[in-house]
């Protein structure tokens, strides 16, 4: 089947916030600056001096309000009114003395309970990647901020990409920045606070580091860093050689932990307790991190939500096929590497990313630009090895704690993701025969088995109902979606970080889901309604994101928290907390909670659940998919290799037996030619030539 048109499927405004994971407001995630008309405002007062600590000053200012984004729904909105004239009563902006300049932020205040907190917006991190910056390895900023000064009190603009539903690329190319989020100001604690970078996901196409929200986490005492990096096309394109080795996207986040190390102490940081964190493809950016032995030294633990290195949609194997399918869509030449580089350095931004986004199906497949193994094609590759190999054996690296996990209903997204945009009708059938088939041959990397593989998938997971019923057909989707992208790969990763790291592991399945908790789904919960998908589908269980949206606040409408929401986003922050501060994610919750054992080595992966009944399980989550996928589908894999070895094997006999034959004919030849040769030596006289030896013969001479 043909991939996505660039004339696309028409617009759903109700699904873009979710499923393009950015922010689409110039504020960022969260927050948007309003500038106030005239008028008398209440003038912010300065905190007392004893407060303030040396090299920072909090400054009055009148003419700037703060609204939140989303506007609140009405079951809620008197709560989140009242949350918002608080952080406008508190919300002033405040300046710090650094080596590199004054830095201007805002003072914020947390979600309930509400504590204030200090945000800088927009540092860059490295030069921007235009012109001919394009396609090559981040380079760092260096001396002081222009005229000694820097403005971070609004974010800046996101990496490229392409939104699906208003057909359009946001974000600009100029996007190295990152920001700063802080409960104390330097000087103002006896200690420095550890830290936490996150990277967001977006399937290495979409996303913003402003889309993570610090107002619930920073009621913590961590510091919160959150990191643009370049995405698709333009952070990931490769042709597997020196000219465009690749893996622009993760050298970007390296400068990004590299200006960490440097600066984050004038901010209150310590250097030496960094945690690296991300979310689906930055989680396994993340595990990448743990992999590669640029980030060496860079951070000192690390947290993996629902994403690994090793899942099959992580790493291209052949990354080459869509960089020359792209020069061919921008009519590029492609005769050399070279020149085709050349040519797209001339396309425009716009140009690039349209491209791109033409080539995709369901906002995400087939992933046609990601890390690849870069051994070979620059002087210090990010991946030297390919992730199987380097998973395998002891880290080149002093190992760092780990910590991850996923929820029960990963594919929940994915499955409602297909339907909306599906390119023909919403039936059960119509769907089924779409993309059932194709979204796992599309990303099962051997491609000569893709097909068996994904037969034997399909009779696994979908039942005949499944082309009848929507309802029936979406929750199998789910659980396809579940297994095929994350179940397998990061239980795996885990027992592999475990018994080769000899590390503290803590992996957790976040289960709570109530049916009016915030959901990272929600967004597509209407459409898939109007559908004819019932609400027990979709409310089946927490899905992909819901753990996130527990830690952050994210710029979509996810739906009000209840009481038992607010509780569990207050234990996950605190584990999360726990975890950056210490290498344990035993948190200071008031309640008694059962202990969160590390994984033994050699042993299966057991997990924390985390819900209003917190224990450990000592079941191995979904052991039959796992198997399935890690043993079944793979001897389909090694069964086809040994076949193929085999029919190689069989041809190289029969073409050998051949050439016997062959040989063996020429040689009876030659023995022939040189016997009748032998009986019939050169110069000797032919039968015609001999005299008739019968006297009675005679010959007439006419």
């Amino acid at each position: 089947m043909a991939p996505w048109h660039c004339a696309g499927p028409p617009s759903r405004p109700w699904a873009v916030l979710l499923v393009v994971g950015v922010v689409l407001v110039g504020g960022g995630a969260g927050v948007t600056w309003e500038k106030k008309g005239g008028g008398s405002n209440v003038t912010q007062e300065p905190l007392p001096s004893k407060e303030q600590p040396r090299g920072a000053r909090i400054l009055t200012d009148n003419s700037f309000s703060c609204t939140r984004f989303p506007p609140p729904s009405s079951s809620s909105s008197s709560s989140t009114a009242t949350g918002r004239e608080q952080q406008e009563k508190v919300r002033r902006p405040v300046e710090l003395s650094t080596s590199l300049g004054v830095i201007a932020g805002v003072q914020e205040l947390t979600e309930q309970p509400s504590r204030p907190f200090f945000s800088f917006r927009g540092i860059p991190f490295a030069e921007p990647p235009v012109g001919r910056l394009r396609w090559t390895e981040p380079k760092e900023t260096s001396g002081q901020w222009t005229g000694g000064y820097l403005d971070a009190t609004q974010y800046r603009p996101f990496c490229p990409q392409f939104d699906p539903d208003a057909r359009q690329v946001l974000g600009q190319e100029d996007c190295l920045y990152l920001n700063v989020h802080t409960p104390l100001l330097p000087n103002r604690t006896p200690t420095k606070l550890p830290v936490l970078v996150f990277l967001h996901g977006g399937g290495y196409l979409m996303g913003a580091a402003s889309a993570l929200g610090p107002h619930k986490l920073l009621k913590e005492d961590v510091i919160l860093v959150t990191v643009n990096y370049r995405l698709g096309a333009l952070g990931f394109l490769s042709t597997r050689d020196s000219t465009l080795p690749g893996n622009y996207g993760a050298l970007d986040q390296i400068a990004a932990l590299k200006w960490i190390r440097s600066y984050i102490a004038q901010f209150g940081g310590d250097p030496t307790r960094v945690t690296l964190g991300g979310f689906s493809s930055g989680a396994s950016l993340v595990h990448l991190h743990l992999l590669s032995p640029l980030s060496k030294d860079l951070f000192t633990s690390a947290i993996m939500m629902s994403g690994s290195a090793n899942c099959m949609w992580s790493v291209a194997s052949y990354p080459e096929d869509a960089a020359y399918d792209l020069a061919s869509d921008l009519d590029c030449s492609s005769t050399t590497v070279y020149n085709m580089k050349e040519c797209l350095l001339d396309k425009t931004v716009e140009e690039i990313v349209r491209a791109q986004a033409c080539k995709h199906r369901y906002v995400y497949w087939p992933m046609l630009y990601r890390p690849v193994v870069d051994a070979g094609f620059r002087d210090n590759p990010f991946l030297p090895e390919p992730v199987e190999n380097l998973m395998t054996r002891p880290p080149q690296r002093p190992a760092v704690p780990l910590l991850l996990g996923g929820v029960p209903k990963e594919g929940l997204l994915y499955a409602l993701t297909a339907l909306v945009f599906s390119e023909g009708g919403r039936s059960a059938g119509e769907l089924y025969d779409e993309a059932a088939l194709y979204t796992v041959e599309s990303l099962w990397p051997n491609t000569s088995t893709a097909a068996d593989v994904a037969e034997i998938a399909a009779s696994f997971y979908y039942s005949s109902h499944a082309r009848r019923d929507l309802n029936v057909l979406a929750e199998e989707m789910t659980e396809a979606f579940t297994d095929l992208l994350y179940t397998s790969c990061i239980w795996d990763a885990a027992q592999h970080y475990a018994a080769n790291a000899r590390t503290p592991v803590y992996t957790y399945l976040m289960e709570h889901h109530d049916p009016a908790s915030p959901s990272y789904t929600a967004p597509l919960f209407l459409p898939a309604e109007g559908a004819g998908v019932g609400r027990t589908a979709l409310l089946s269980g927490a899905s992909h994101g819901d753990d996130l949206a527990l830690l952050f606040s994210l710029p979509y409408r996810l739906g009000s928290p209840g009481p038992r929401d607010l509780q569990m986003s207050m234990l996950l922050t605190g584990m999360w907390a726990a975890f950056v501060q210490t290498g344990s994610p035993h948190g200071r919750d008031t309640r008694p909670l059962p202990p969160w054992e590390p994984l033994s080595p050699g042993e299966p992966v057991l997990y924390y659940r985390l819900s209003f009944t917190p224990a450990m399980s000592f079941t191995p989550f979904r052991n039959k998919e796992q198997n399935l996928w890690r043993q079944t589908l793979r001897h389909v894999d090694s069964s086809s290799e040994v076949s193929y070895a085999f029919t190689v094997a069989t041809w190289v006999l029969l073409a050998l037996v051949v050439l016997l034959l062959v040989v063996v004919v020429v040689v009876c030849v030659s023995v022939w030619v040189v016997r009748r040769q032998d009986q019939y030596p050169s110069g000797s006289l032919t039968l015609r030539q001999r005299i008739s030896r019968n006297p009675s013969i005679t010959t007439y001479n006419g």
